[in-house]
């Protein structure tokens, strides 16, 4: 049996042969993101939404996040009729 895993969680497997199984809650449905990696000689710093090599870029990125979301929110609504949202271009 595996691990129970919430809503906006952010995990890390372990190296080995096993494989993966995802399973979503019956009636529900689930989405998942998966991404790899080659590994690094160096800890890895998780953030609410990044990665980073040190706690100096993890504060760096983490006010990047935050101030492009300013500005996405000073911008409003910028949907477009058939649902999307456009790219955020600086």
């Amino acid at each position: 049996m595996g691990e129970r895993l919430s809503e906006g969680e952010l995990v890390a497997f372990e190296k080995n042969a096993a494989p993966i199984t995802f399973e979503g809650a019956a009636g529900v449905g689930a989405t998942f993101v998966l991404g790899s990696a080659v590994p690094r000689p160096h800890q890895l710093h998780l953030g609410a939404y990044s990665v980073h090599t040190s706690e100096e870029a993890l504060a760096a990125g983490e006010l990047n996040i935050r101030q492009l979301k300013q500005r996405l929110d000073a911008a409003g609504d910028r949907g477009t009729g058939s649902g999307s949202t456009p790219v955020f271009r600086e």
